[in-house]
């Protein structure tokens, strides 16, 4: 993780939650999850070249509330994930992409809907 000066979250990344939290949640996703995107900071950003952002520490107690599969515009399949605190704020968004190439991706599904795409 790299430390960034805290900034708002981007309009990309702020689609990406979205998308994320609509299409692919494990859970339901109540409506002040939703809403927290629009006004989510940026704390710290994975150095691997993922993408991959944190809003707040992570802690042990998270859990796993986005678990779906997204498409680069290459047509690449990668993961995405969205962790969230027990206090029922979003920790953070991980793209699962092993090449990172540093996109985001512009569709994302649960994975069972994605079976067939």
């Amino acid at each position: 993780m790299k430390i960034v000066s805290s900034r708002h979250i981007s309009i990309s990344e702020m689609a990406l939650v979205e998308n994320a939290l609509k299409n692919a949640p494990l859970f339901d996703v109540s409506e002040a999850l939703s809403t927290q995107a629009r006004s989510l900071r940026v704390l710290e950003e994975c150095e691997c070249g993922c993408c991959g952002l944190y809003f707040r520490p992570v802690e042990k107690d998270d859990y796993l509330l986005v678990d779906g599969v997204g498409w680069l515009t290459n047509r690449e399949r990668i993961g995405v994930l969205i962790r969230c605190a027990t206090g029922g704020h979003l920790t953070a968004p991980e793209i699962v992409h092993h090449e990172g190439s540093g996109s985001l991706p512009i569709r994302i599904l649960s994975w069972s809907d994605a079976g067939s795409n």
